[in-house]
C-alpha cells in the first residue's frame, strides 16, 4: 500500500529532496505509527475532536529538540509555525 504523501507516510522521498538538512527527521503523522495502539476501544465522539494533548505537544517539542532550521509543510496544526520561529529556527 502507497502512503498518502499528503499527510505523512513518505519522509525517504522528503529527505531526498534536501539531502542537506539535519538528521534524524521526525515524522508526526499519526497514520503511519510503526506501533499502533491496540487493546482498547474509543467511543465514536473521540473522533469528533483534537486530541487535548496536541497542543501541549506542539508547544514542548522545541524544547526537546534543538534543531536550527525547521521546515513546516502545510497542511498542518497552526501553531507549528508560530512555536518554531518563537524558539529561533
Amino acid at each position: 500500500m502507497r502512503p498518502d504523501t499528503k499527510h505523512g507516510g513518505a519522509i525517504d522521498r522528503i529527505q531526498a529532496q534536501f539531502p542537506d538538512a539535519p538528521r534524524p527527521w521526525i515524522d508526526l503523522s499519526t497514520g503511519i505509527n510503526p506501533w499502533p495502539y491496540r487493546g482498547f476501544t474509543l467511543d465514536e465522539a473521540a473522533f469528533d475532536r483534537l486530541s487535548p494533548g496536541s497542543e501541549l505537544l506542539i508547544r514542548l517539542l522545541p524544547s526537546w529538540l534543538t534543531p536550527h532550521r525547521v521546515a513546516v509543510l502545510s497542511p498542518t496544526y497552526g501553531d507549528h509555525a508560530e512555536v518554531w520561529q518563537h524558539a529561533g529556527c
